[in-house]
């Protein structure tokens, strides 16, 4: 485990931070909606935003504050405040949208949540977060860069 001034990381958030850790984020794709990464449209749109702003500050997957992402997402212009969305904490949903949107009402069950871990004021992308978003949106590499 990796000690901080505010506890103990997971393995899962260690492994991300290790010197040569596999996948940087410039291997993803982070122009086009990550589409069934995190099972969620809105969660799936703020990572995007993190790949994005991991991808222009150039530094990995270091950890990062809110202030830090708040800067990046309002320079772009578009939006007022970023959300995590379903990335740190669940959200409580039925367990069936079919049935919910026919009338029935079930328990709700916790959905998402653990991908972005936060330790006092700093947030830390985990294993998971890299690998899903890697898996459902690679960036492709151009031919004449694989002959070259």
């Amino acid at each position: 485990m990796l000690e901080t001034t505010v506890g103990v990381v997971p393995e899962a958030v260690k492994m991300v931070l290790k010197e040569g850790y596999p996948i940087t984020p410039e291997l993803i794709d982070a122009d086009c909606h990550m589409f069934g990464t995190f099972d969620h449209m809105e969660t799936e749109t703020s990572a995007g935003w993190l790949v994005r702003f991991c991808q222009e500050r150039k530094k990995g997957w270091a950890p990062f504050s809110y202030k830090d992402i708040e800067e990046f997402y309002k320079s772009t212009g578009k939006f007022k405040r970023f959300t995590f969305n379903r990335l740190i904490e669940p959200e409580m949903v039925p367990p069936s949208s079919e049935r919910a949107f026919k009338g029935y009402v079930d328990p709700l069950v916790p959905c998402g949540g653990g991908w972005i871990v936060k330790y006092g004021d700093l947030y830390y992308f985990t294993h998971g977060f890299v690998v899903r978003c890697f898996k459902f949106s690679p960036k492709f590499v151009s031919s004449s860069f694989l002959t070259s």
